[in-house]
């Protein structure tokens, strides 16, 4: 409850610290990208996880208000999947993440940093019955920055995001975190 609390503070702090009435402005852009994530395959965990790689696509909507800061809020198709030993591991989700957004410009109109931070949702669409995974609806925090470069009203930019799902439940088995790191590209507009 404390982190939770610290972590709210903060977040409240920053978007404090990067607050002046400036016009808001909207961004929408299409990104895709690929990720890694390690998976249980049983339940006991007698043997280690394994690596499964997938790809994501999916839409970004971004509205700054602030001076340099903002909310992003996405909807992502992922599909991940890795053949071991003549076995093949898959499952495909939807993921909604929210999350805060501050702009590091290094000069007005040009390129940029930005660092994202909040919460996440996804649901499963399949999955394989010989993973362990968490529920069917499976929530998170994640984090992230990236690299923007502005080119007239669109833009195109690198991402790079670390995810790491909370617990669904207190039966023991549901406390196992899983975690994710995504690298993605964007293409978009500013609206």
């Amino acid at each position: 409850m404390k982190a939770k609390c610290l972590l709210l503070f903060f977040l409240f702090s920053c978007v404090h610290l990067f607050s002046q009435h400036v016009d808001g402005y909207s961004k929408i852009a299409v990104r895709g990208g690929g990720y890694l994530q390690p998976v249980y395959v049983n339940a006991e965990k007698t043997i280690d996880p394994i690596n499964l790689y997938g790809q994501a696509l999916g839409v970004q909507y971004s509205f700054v208000n602030e001076k340099h800061a903002g909310i992003v809020l996405e909807v992502n198709y992922n599909q991940v999947g890795k053949t071991v030993d003549e076995v093949a591991y898959s499952f495909n989700f939807i993921q909604v993440p929210f999350l805060t957004h501050f702009e590091i410009p290094f000069k007005e109109n040009g390129p940029y940093l930005s660092l994202d931070l909040g919460g996440y949702v996804y649901s499963y669409l399949n999955r394989d019955k010989k993973l362990h995974l968490e529920g069917d609806l499976v929530y998170g925090i994640g984090g992230g920055g990236g690299f923007h470069f502005p080119v007239k009203q669109s833009f195109l930019g690198l991402e790079g995001r670390y995810y790491y799902n909370l617990p669904t439940s207190y039966i023991e088995e549901d406390r196992w975190r899983s975690t994710w790191i995504e690298l993605s590209v964007l293409f978009g507009f500013k609206l």
